[in-house]
């Protein structure tokens, strides 16, 4: 049986170590990492795929948000996306 997966998207190091070592302590998950969006397009169609750990910066901000969740709904699978952000504006 295939593990579950789950994609992070990141360039940042303080942002994808504690990322790893959280996935790490989990043995039932398998962890990629890619620096862009391009890098991971292929991935989001592959079965397994369960989470997907996006930060901000490395997807283009809100323009690249807004284009990894078409990506994933064109999909047709259900994967759980998280967006990480280095900030927050709550105004």
């Amino acid at each position: 049986m295939q593990k579950p997966t789950a994609l992070l998207v990141c360039r940042e190091p303080a942002v994808i170590e504690p990322v790893r070592r959280i996935g790490e302590s989990i043995r039932s998950l398998q962890l990629e990492v890619a620096g862009d969006l391009q890098t991971i397009e292929g991935s989001l169609r592959k079965p397994g795929v369960t989470l997907v750990l996006a930060h901000l910066p490395a997807v283009g901000l809100e323009a690249g948000a807004a284009q990894l969740l078409r990506n994933l709904a064109a999909t047709r699978c259900p994967r759980a996306t998280v967006l990480l952000t280095d900030a927050y504006d709550g105004s």
